[in-house]
Parts: C-alpha cells; structure tokens; sequence
C-alpha cells in the first residue's frame, strides 16, 4: 500500500534496475529476508497486547470516560491492522508476489488505509478532548457526553472508510512476467492525478493536519495549567489545584507518550512519500538510482509503521496509570473472585459434611 504506483509505471513497486550490479547489491535478498519476520513479531505482539487492552474495557465494571470510548476505538483499529499482517509478510518473502488474489488484495489495502487515517483521527480527538477539559472547564461538559463521543467515533469511522475508498477501487492484480512473478497487488490509477491527490490526502488529512491540531491542542494545555497555577492563592486552592494538575498532568503525558510513539512509527513514511515528488522531477541525477532507494525505503518505512499497533498498546500498560488500574482490577478483581468463590464453595461443603456427620451422630445416639 505504500507504493503509489500507476498503471503506466506499476513496475516501479519491484525491483528497479536490476541489472545494474551497483545499486545496492543484495539490500533485496536482505530485505525480503528480514521484514517477514519484524512483520510477524508485530503481529503476534500486536494481537495479544491489543486484545489485552480490549478485555479490560470490557470486563472493567466501572464507568467509561469519553477518554476510553477513543482509545477502545483505537485499539479496534489497530487490531484491523494487526489481522491483517500475516497476508503482508507472505508477500514480502515471496518478492512482492501476491497469492492471496484480487478480493483480499483489495480489502487488505483498503484496511491499511483505514486504519492509517482512524488512528491519527482517534489520537486527535483525544487532545482536542483533553483541551475542552482543561481550557473550556464547565462550558465542554455537555459537549463531553459519552453518547455524543460515540457519535464522533462512528463519523470518525465513516471518514476513515471514505478516505480509503479509492484504494477498494484501484487496487488490481495484475502478473509482471518481466520480473518473473505471477501476481502482484498494486495501485491501478486511470490517471496520474489520482495519484496526485491520493498523496496530499495521505500527507495532510492523514498527518500533517492531525497533528498541528494536536500540536496546537499540545500548547493551549500546557499554557493553560501555567496559569492556573499561577492564578490559585489560598493555601487550600493551592493544595487542591496542585492535586489536580498533577492529575491532569499525568493523563496528558501518557497521551503525549502515545503521540510520540505514532510520530516516530510514522513520520519516516510520510518523509519518505514527501521525497516521492522528488522524483517525478528532472532534480535528482542517476534517477534510476534514486527510483531504487526511494522504492526500497517505502517498503521499510511502512512496515516500520506497522509497529506502532503493538507499542501502543504497551504504552497503554506502562505509561498510563489510569490504565494501570483499571487492569489491575479488572485481572485482580477476576482472581480474587475465583479464589472467593473456590473459599465459599469450600466452606459450604465443610458445613455441609458437618451437619451430616452431626444429623448421623444424632440418628444413631437415639437409636441407641
């Protein structure tokens, strides 16, 4: 899915100028080699981390913030994400060979994107959610209604799904005998300008915009716990609201920590796409070199963002004390109703076993 490729140059999402002995001898080999197994370690990890976090929103019997209602949404979107790796590193360690045909070529791209778009909507609803909070106070809490948060989470979805449209539509399998593979799975657009847009919509609604709104988000917060800290003068307001910035401080740099965690995934996919343009201009001399690299780097820098579905996850567990304690008594709580229940059972049967013995006693003394 990283490969933006066309109809009239589909071929640039193989091996560019092999015949050239001295581009890059053997990264290929490496390649194909290396990334099925970081592929499937992100799905295992990935699989278990996220289905982790899911079961304790849903066994957790407490009630659920607009906080947890994004990051449930979330977690659903990377779980997409992971399911659907296992396809990918069978591609990758076949060169690029698609077996899977043309429905799972489709829906598994189509996946991709959603959950490319979801992920950075969700993370920047988080922060637009925690500005309300804490810049707009009292005046945002009606605004904050969980049944008004799904609402968004469902719109979220929807404009995921029609962002990710186009690749249901263009996605096509077609053979590249040229390179000796029977099927490959690739962008199939009618027009360079479809390529064009698909870009910009990936750069900007998919990146740059999200995360100037978190940005932004980022620093009105930040300004505003200043102030407020600045502004409180009794001894009890003071102890109170330092209470409460510490509070708000640590729920916002776990959100930060996840964030960043998305960026650092991320960013060298975007980076790496930006260059694309670079090469549909006469700047760059040895193009075919260029071509090389820039192919071989968009194959990397995807699966590498792949990753960033299992450490969410595990920032959840490590960084977010919120978190933390809903695991713990979500695991906690299920164990010690268990041995609560094995100790109940247990004493209901000594009684039992004690009134029987006694009833028997009784039964033979007036027998006797």
């Amino acid at each position: 899915w990283a490969n933006h490729s066309e109809r009239d140059n589909a071929s640039e999402i193989l091996k560019p100028c092999l015949n050239a002995d001295n581009y890059f001898a053997g990264t290929w080999d490496i390649f194909t080699s290396a990334t099925p197994v970081l592929i499937l370690t992100a799905f295992a990890l990935g699989l278990v981390l996220n289905l982790a976090v899911l079961l304790v929103y849903a066994l957790h019997c407490g009630v659920q913030t607009v906080a947890d209602v994004y990051v449930t949404n979330l977690t659903v979107a990377e779980l997409l994400l992971v399911v659907n790796l296992p396809f990918w590193a069978v591609s990758v360690k076949r060169g690029l060979s698609w077996p899977f045909g043309d429905f799972m070529c489709r829906a598994t791209n189509a996946v991709l994107y959603v959950n490319k778009y979801a992920s950075v909507f969700f993370l920047a609803a988080v922060s637009l959610d925690q500005h309300q909070v804490i810049c707009k106070t009292m005046q945002s809490y009606a605004k904050r209604r969980v049944s008004r948060v799904r609402l968004r989470c469902v719109a979220l979805w929807l404009c995921s799904l029609l962002l990710g449209l186009p690749v249901v539509i263009f996605r096509n399998v077609r053979p590249f005998p040229e390179q000796d593979l029977p099927a490959v799975c690739f962008l199939d657009y009618p027009s360079p300008k479809w390529n064009v847009v698909n870009r910009i919509l990936l750069d900007v609604l998919g990146f740059v915009l999200p995360f100037t709104t978190i940005g932004v988000c980022g620093f009105r917060i930040r300004r505003s716990l200043l102030r407020s800290r600045v502004s409180t003068r009794s001894g009890r307001e003071l102890v109170a609201s330092g209470a409460r910035d510490q509070e708000r401080s640590r729920a916002i740099a776990a959100i930060s920590t996840v964030v960043v965690g998305f960026f650092i995934c991320w960013f060298p996919f975007h980076f790496n796409s930006c260059c694309g343009w670079l090469l549909k201009t006469d700047v760059l001399a040895d193009k075919c070199w260029w071509e090389y690299l820039w192919n071989l780097c968009s194959q990397i820098s995807t699966y590498f963002g792949f990753l960033n579905s299992c450490v969410n996850p595990a920032l959840y567990f490590t960084a977010s004390r919120a978190f933390q304690r809903k695991a713990l008594q979500v695991f906690c709580c299920k164990r010690d109703q268990a041995s609560n229940s094995s100790s109940i059972a247990s004493k209901s049967r000594s009684r039992a076993e004690h009134t029987s013995v006694g009833h028997t006693s009784s039964q033979a003394s007036s027998s006797m």
